[in-house]
C-alpha cells in the first residue's frame, strides 16, 4: 500500500503526543485539558506578554465564539481565570492558574525528552531539511485554502 504523508504525519504527532502526554499525574478524572485546549495552554505559558482572547482567536485562526466556549471549559477545569483589562472592560485578559503552570512545567520536561528522541541521529542539515519541506507543505495548504 502506497504511504500518504498526511496519514504519516498525524501517525507521527499521535506517536508524539501519547508518549509525551498520556500519563500526566496531576490531572484528575475530568480535568485533563483537551487538545485544543493544551495547545491554548501552551501558547499563554510562552507568551512574553499579556494574552488576551483576540490574541488566541488570531494566532489559532478561529472564531470569537469558537475560543470563548474554549476558554469557558478551561475555566471550568482550574486551568486559567479570565480577568478584565484595566484600559478596557470588554477586553479579558487570560492567565494560568498554579495547576496549570505546573502542568506546563511537568511537560517541558517531557517535551525536551521527546525533542531529543525525535531528533536522535539526525543531523541540522536533516532537521533544517525537514523544516523547510514542513514549511512548504504548510504553504500549500493555506494557498489552497484562501482560494
Amino acid at each position: 500500500m502506497k504511504r500518504l504523508l498526511g496519514m504519516e504525519i498525524l501517525g507521527l504527532a499521535n506517536m508524539i503526543r501519547r508518549v509525551t502526554f498520556n500519563d500526566l499525574d496531576i490531572f484528575k478524572d475530568g480535568d485533563r485539558p483537551t487538545q485544543v485546549q493544551h495547545f491554548v495552554l501552551v501558547q499563554i505559558w510562552h507568551s512574553t506578554e499579556d494574552v488576551y482572547q483576540r490574541d488566541l482567536e488570531k494566532k489559532f485562526r478561529i472564531r470569537r465564539s469558537t475560543i470563548a466556549e474554549i476558554l469557558k471549559g478551561m475555566e471550568k477545569k482550574g486551568l486559567i481565570i479570565r480577568t478584565s483589562s484595566p484600559l478596557d472592560k470588554r477586553t479579558k485578559k487570560i492567565e494560568l492558574t498554579q495547576k496549570a503552570i505546573e502542568m506546563c512545567e511537568e511537560e517541558k520536561e517531557r517535551v525536551d525528552e521527546t525533542e531529543r528522541r525525535l531528533t536522535d541521529g539526525l543531523s541540522a542539515d536533516d532537521i533544517d531539511t525537514f523544516y523547510m519541506i514542513m514549511d512548504k507543505m504548510l504553504g500549500n495548504l493555506q494557498k489552497e485554502e484562501h482560494k
